[in-house]
């Protein structure tokens, strides 16, 4: 009990420290008021009851990646359990809005409220799930906790954690201990993940490597292309999931590849695409909105729209992931272009996605490079198209790890009565 207030203090703090930018997002950038009382916890959405022999399956998944990634996961899940009801939390509007996007049959959609006690044991008593699947990463104390008070299924996949958060754990091993031995099944990326968890005190017989679930992701490609072929002479670059700072520094350092290269730029949160476009025209760049029509010879076409990064890695010659040259993101996923064969160039901050930097660099696949050297590894992967094949031995050495996911959570937890 003493433990619960504690932690709910903690929260609380934590909250009263975020409220200043949910306020500035609920009255400058106009979120709904619905999404800003959600978030807090104050109202939780209205789920019907659950009915007499209904599965519920509860999936978190807190951005547009993890999201994504989860599609063949779905699939596996409506194979098996057509008549399953999904619900869908999330903790990013990009991945919201994903999940609505891609999830729409028997689904419903919410974000995580704050992991309040109260608030968590009135939302999964009001879902009421059967199994509730985790993505990755996201350890709530509260819901964890209520989960298994209710005798739900706790299941971890495509299972990481990065070495900060493992130090910090370390700090309070019995926190930890307890924290983990609330999840009944790991999923994990690769075996330095499964040592990880080891050793904050997870039982080894949990643990199982199933590999990265990003590796089985589909083309999703539109029948609707929303920008055209840039000028025969130049080249297509992506910048994709890009963040404040990044365009800015990132285009300077490639401004002599002007006029040679057509730019197509990814802002990782929507909410930034009028920030990029003042930019561009403060910088005097010519530009245009992926949504309007042009001429080719743009220097950079403003990706100004969610869901079509597929399209622009299917047209380019080469990918500059975001997120990897600020230090505190950590970078985003480096495989998804490779998934095209398109050659991939991340920066130096990748903390965040250890495991895909060791594939790709097993494989001898990108580059992980310094802003300062930027320019001329672009410059040689452009000048060198076979890079473009390599990726077929990575893509079908790590393919399958959802079916592996899959058939673990259906042999060790679903194979009981739920």
């Amino acid at each position: 009990m003493i433990k619960s207030l504690f932690y709910n203090a903690v929260i609380l703090f934590w909250a009263l420290c975020l409220l200043p930018r949910e306020i500035y997002r609920l009255i400058f950038l106009k979120k709904p008021l619905k999404d800003f009382l959600q978030r807090l916890g104050i109202s939780l959405p209205a789920f019907p009851w659950k009915k007499k022999g209904e599965m519920r399956i509860w999936i978190h998944a807190v951005s547009l990646g993890e999201t994504k990634a989860i599609g063949p996961l779905i699939a596996e899940i409506r194979k098996d359990y057509p008549k399953a009801s999904l619900f869908f939390s999330s903790t990013t509007e990009t991945g919201h809005d994903e999940a609505k996007r891609s999830y729409k049959e028997g689904a419903y959609f919410f974000f995580l409220p704050l992991d309040l006690s109260f608030v968590m044991k009135r939302l999964i008593t009001r879902i009421s799930p059967d199994l509730f699947i985790l993505v990755e990463t996201d350890f709530w104390w509260h819901l964890l906790s209520y989960a298994k008070k209710n005798d739900v299924n706790v299941v971890l996949i495509n299972g990481k954690i990065s070495l900060a958060s493992l130090r910090n754990y370390k700090r309070a091993p019995r926190f930890a201990k307890e924290l983990f031995s609330l999840i009944d099944l790991y999923c994990v990326q690769s075996e330095e993940y499964f040592s990880s968890f080891k050793s904050l005190g997870v039982r080894e017989e949990r643990i199982f490597v199933t590999g990265n679930v990003k590796f089985d992701m589909k083309e999703m490609l539109s029948q609707t292309l929303y920008f055209k072929t840039p000028h025969e002479n130049k080249k297509v670059v992506t910048l994709a999931s890009t963040h404040e700072e990044e365009e800015a520094m990132i285009l300077e350092v490639l401004e002599g590849l002007k006029g040679s290269v057509s730019f197509l730029i990814a802002p990782r949160h929507p909410s930034r695409f009028p920030v990029v476009a003042k930019l561009l025209k403060k910088k005097g760049i010519s530009f245009r909105h992926i949504t309007e029509e042009g001429t080719g010879a743009e220097d950079v076409v403003l990706v100004d729209k969610v869901g079509v990064l597929d399209q622009c890695y299917r047209y380019s010659q080469a990918v500059i992931v975001g997120g990897s040259f600020v230090k505190h993101v950590g970078g985003h996923n480096i495989y998804e272009p490779v998934r095209f064969g398109v050659p991939v160039l991340y920066g130096p901050y990748m903390h965040k996605q250890e495991q895909l930097v060791t594939s790709l660099k097993k494989h001898n696949i990108g580059e992980q490079v310094e802003l300062s050297a930027l320019k001329g590894a672009l410059e040689r992967l452009l000048e060198t198209p076979e890079e473009q094949l390599k990726y077929q031995a990575l893509r079908s050495e790590m393919e399958g790890a959802t079916e592996r996911s899959w058939s673990q959570i259906k042999s060790k937890i679903l194979s009981q009565p739920l």
